[in-house]
């Protein structure tokens, strides 16, 4: 007959028994579980590891001069600057254009429009401007203490000495189009959003 008595030492050693039962269960799923992670799926875990605090960013290549045969440069590459802001809330982002509207050059409705790709895009960097000018790079390099999650990135741009006179010659360049992304014959080693030669000396030199 089972002891009725809650401190009756067989009641004390059936209890006993079964707290050392459950502690044994939890310690040996917690070393399973450990081992799993830790082993098992030692890669998996360092390849989310390495996503969660690494970003990578294409550095674009500076395309070659272009000159006639008389030495003359008809095309070459030259830098210009990007600007983009990441903010962590949606208040912050307003604040930081609200500050930057001025130096940029930002109407209301381009305020707008950013606050708006902001709401639908949350997790990414907003592009405030492309194209910005030596003073509007050199406020920006000025005010960073003040504005920390602003980044400028370098982008090569092609420019046309004799404009418009040479574009049937030379060709333009654009982004790379899914249609030649298909095409791996040529355009085997290429990626979505390089910049390729679409016609012309450009697209020859290519």
């Amino acid at each position: 007959m089972a002891p009725t008595h809650p401190f009756h030492p067989h009641a004390r050693r059936r209890r006993a028994g079964l707290a050392s039962l459950l502690i044994g269960t939890l310690v040996c799923s917690l070393g399973s579980a450990f081992f799993r992670t830790q082993i098992v799926q030692n890669a998996d875990y360092t390849l989310r590891a390495d996503d969660n605090r690494l970003r990578v960013i294409t550095i674009p290549a500076p395309r070659g001069a272009v000159y006639d045969r008389n030495g003359e440069l008809i095309a070459e590459t030259v830098t210009t600057y990007m600007l983009f802001l990441d903010t962590p809330a949606l208040d912050s982002t307003k604040a930081g254009l609200v500050a930057l509207a001025g130096p940029l050059q930002l109407s209301d409705s381009a305020v707008a429009a950013l606050v708006a790709q902001r709401v639908r895009q949350p997790a990414e960097p907003l592009l405030l401007s492309s194209g910005l000018t030596f003073e509007q790079v050199s406020w920006v390099e000025e005010h960073r203490s003040e504005l920390p999650r602003l980044t400028l990135e370098a982008l090569p741009q092609r420019r046309y000495t004799e404009g418009e006179a040479v574009a049937h010659l030379i060709g333009y360049t654009a982004e790379i189009s899914e249609l030649e992304l298909e095409d791996s014959a040529t355009w085997g080693d290429y990626k979505a959003g390089q910049m390729v030669g679409k016609s012309g000396i450009e697209r020859q030199y290519e």
